[in-house]
């Protein structure tokens, strides 16, 4: 499944008065089920980490119409690092997002992206010659630590048995794999 951008935006931060309240920046109308977000400032000092609060308000699925939003997630979103959301189940879609970006920032650049649907790609690597250690996936997954791989229905363990690079896989471990081995791995393609 791929990305679609729903919101690139410079935003100029200033404060009518001194009240130290934090800047808010809404998006409606969001209907991902996974949000990826990027939140950077030139104007930051190298010290600063927090880019802001971020907020998903919905309407609940068991309360449908109800006139008020429920807050139903709450992250931070740390500066010049791309965070991953999932959205919870359970929420009417679409949805609205709430950013509270700190009082000092005087501007801030917010990229937001949305997946609809998130397919797992279930694969199975066949080992062409006893003693093979290098697999080429499909895909490369988005998060390579949060594979699940399977040798003969038991699960390795990512950075331990195997790593990932991009779309090779590399068996570490010393048991020797053979051709009549079953591995199977099923990940999230980035």
């Amino acid at each position: 499944m791929s990305w679609t951008s729903i919101s690139s935006e410079t935003l100029t931060l200033v404060n009518a008065t001194d009240d130290r309240l934090p800047h808010v920046y809404t998006l409606a109308g969001v209907n991902g089920s996974q949000l990826a977000i990027v939140a950077s400032s030139a104007s930051a000092k190298p010290t600063w980490r927090l880019a802001c609060q971020f907020y998903i308000l919905a309407e609940l699925a068991n309360f449908p119409g109800s006139p008020q939003l429920a807050q139903v997630h709450q992250q931070r979103i740390l500066l010049a690092r791309k965070t991953l959301v999932e959205v919870p189940e359970g929420i009417v879609q679409p949805f609205q997002l709430r950013l509270e970006i700190p009082y000092w920032f005087r501007e801030m650049s917010i990229q937001i992206w949305q997946r609809s649907e998130i397919a797992d790609e279930h694969q199975t690597l066949t080992v062409g010659a006893a003693g093979q250690t290098e697999f080429q996936l499909v895909f490369s997954p988005a998060l390579p630590q949060e594979t699940e791989l399977y040798i003969n229905g038991v699960k390795a363990t990512y950075g331990l048995d195997y790593a990932i690079e991009g779309n090779r896989l590399t068996y570490l471990d010393s048991m020797v794999l053979e051709p009549s081995d079953k591995i199977e791995i099923t990940y999230d393609p980035s």
